[in-house]
């Protein structure tokens, strides 16, 4: 146990100097370590005083798939966290195991009825509807929250709608000219998801890819390699934004198009969160990972802002 605990202890050492380790990487590598074990000590963790331990703890066990079915009841505990960012992980690691989690429901449900949250209320909504389908409440509670003022609400929102792949998804195309980058890609991608579709959703991206502002630009190019296994067929609006865009985003495009074609496994090595280098992964033990595939609700989007994490 204790040296578990010194190897989260570790996790939150890197990431508060900026070195992300993904959790499904960082889960594999301690269970190579550990074996069985380590799920015990993951929850034990979970009742940590230090709240960084707890979130560390709660996130690798939502990495752990079917593996944490044990630690539902503790889970379903820390809905109840003094600290927001370990209720959000918690119930996500929750969605995670689906219909193991079956357990967890009566506390997920008191989330939801609490309307002081309206970020909760989306996650536990978006849970809910993952262990049980047919509940008839998650789905309602995410098409209202389209209508959110929260940008990152009315993100979320459209994310796990289209997680849903339900026809509800169709709601999202009202944000489609939403003020917010993110907003508007989230809703193109739940659109794309229900229609299979894709074309809208790298347009939205390769407009941002024109932007004069690099940050706005590097936000989309993170948004478009997240969906880079259906950009194949639309590569065509990349290269004519080349025509009329200035040269620094004309370099950008290259760059963006490069990756593509290559289909690199580790085209999000270098994203939002900043450059890891082997040196600093191979302090961990790692010296290579791979990226998430598709979504960003993977480590980095729910993600990259969707979910108030601040540990990114």
């Amino acid at each position: 146990m204790n040296e578990i605990r010194n190897e989260l202890d570790s996790l939150v050492e890197f990431n508060n100097i900026g070195i992300v380790i993904p959790r499904h990487v960082a889960f594999h590598r301690l269970f190579e370590s550990h074996g069985d074990p380590l799920i015990a000590a993951l929850i034990e963790c979970l009742s940590d005083e230090n709240a960084e331990v707890r979130h560390f703890a709660v996130g690798l066990l939502g990495a752990a798939g079917d593996q944490a079915e044990p630690a539902v009841p503790a889970l379903a505990e820390r809905l109840a966290d003094s600290e927001h960012n370990v209720v959000v992980m918690a119930m996500l690691a929750l969605k995670q195991l689906a219909q193991f989690a079956q357990l967890a429901i009566p506390e997920i449900k008191r989330v939801l009825a609490d309307t002081s949250d309206s970020h909760l209320r989306i996650v536990a909504a978006a849970t809910l509807g993952k262990i049980d389908p047919t509940n008839p409440h998650s789905i309602p509670v995410l098409v209202a929250a389209l209508d959110d003022p929260e940008s990152i609400n009315r993100a979320a929102a459209c994310e796990f709608l289209g997680e849903r792949k339900h026809s509800a998804a169709m709601n999202t195309m009202k944000l489609f000219s939403d003020s917010d980058f993110v907003v508007r890609f989230a809703a193109s991608k739940a659109y794309s998801k229900w229609t299979g579709d894709w074309l809208h959703a790298v347009a939205v991206c390769v407009a941002m890819l024109k932007d004069d502002n690099a940050t706005n630009r590097a936000m989309a190019t993170a948004c478009l390699l997240s969906i880079r296994h259906y950009v194949g067929d639309h590569l065509d609006l990349l290269t004519m934004a080349m025509a009329d865009c200035s040269w620094q985003a004309r370099l950008d495009i290259e760059k963006v198009l490069a990756e593509l074609r290559r289909q690199s496994s580790d085209c999000t090595v270098q994203g939002i969160g900043g450059r890891r280098t082997a040196l600093q992964l191979r302090r961990f033990g790692m010296s290579d990972f791979e990226s998430d595939t598709e979504d960003y609700h993977t480590d980095d989007f729910d993600s990259a802002g969707l979910h108030k994490r601040q540990d990114h």
